[in-house]
């Protein structure tokens, strides 16, 4: 019974914290997942590193998982937008495709949205650009 608890238990560590690598045309945008003792499933990603410019930014497969949020920071002058998809396969990082509606099409100052609807794909884009290091990072949790 001993032997049985820790196999259990070492196939438990092992699945508890992983890196999922999303699919992508150009380089891929990382998706930490981890598994918590309680069960909740936690899901992280840099959406945006260092940006001082205009961006598409990069579509990022969630697939459904929310609630979730999107922290950006470092705008000085600038617009930010939070754009979703639920089209099946990845759009083009340089379609736009829909502003997320109930969070507000822009930031142009450093803040966050709360994503609840269930969507298959997310980015954060830059579509203006005076100054600033911006930085966009995503969060969620579910069970």
């Amino acid at each position: 019974m001993t032997r049985k608890l820790i196999v259990s238990s070492l196939v438990m560590c092992i699945l508890l914290v992983f890196t999922l690598q999303l699919p992508s045309a150009s380089a891929q945008i990382p998706v930490t997942i981890t598994k918590t003792a309680d069960g909740d499933v936690l899901f992280s990603a840099q959406l945006l590193t260092n940006i001082a410019a205009t961006s598409n930014g990069q579509w990022v497969a969630i697939e459904g998982l929310n609630p979730f949020t999107i922290h950006v920071t470092g705008i000085t002058t600038a617009t930010a937008e939070l754009r979703v998809s639920n089209n099946s396969t990845k759009p083009l990082d340089t379609a736009h495709e829909v502003a997320y509606p109930t969070a507000g099409a822009s930031l142009t100052a450093d803040g966050m949205w709360a994503i609840i609807d269930p969507v298959r794909w997310v980015k954060v884009r830059i579509s203006a650009y005076t100054s600033g290091t911006i930085n966009a990072y995503l969060f969620g949790k579910t069970q």
